[in-house]
């Protein structure tokens, strides 16, 4: 009988080892995939931050800079022509020029087309 209740507790005691043996090779398994998905994850913001370094430099030259002047500010350099495309009826009146050239609306009028 002592022999039977000794046999019982070792088989218990196996199986509560099997059972947690078990439990670790899953936790192991788990922790692999979750590494290899990080990974990846960091690969993909490695490869972002590659793009807004470079964009970054991009934005920081002075070619950028002088081409963003250029075409959202309408800025030229000196000696540069600037030529004005579209109907010149259009463009004479939203400067203010009169046939000639010479500017006929006051100083008020001039701030008002340019905002109205």
């Amino acid at each position: 009988m002592n022999n039977t209740y000794v046999r019982l507790a070792i088989l218990i005691f196996g199986l509560f080892l099997c059972i947690g043996l078990l439990r670790s090779i899953v936790e192991n398994f788990q922790r692999t995939d979750l590494v290899g998905e990080r990974e990846a994850v960091l690969l993909k913001e490695e490869q972002r931050n590659a793009e807004l370094y470079r964009q970054l430099h991009e934005a920081t030259s002075a070619a950028f800079i002088e081409q963003q002047a250029r075409n959202k500010l309408g800025l030229v350099r000196q000696g540069d022509t600037v030529i004005l495309i579209g109907p010149s009826s259009q463009r004479e009146n939203s400067l203010g020029v009169n046939g000639s050239g010479e500017t006929n609306l006051s100083r008020w009028q001039k701030w008002w087309s340019l905002f109205f």
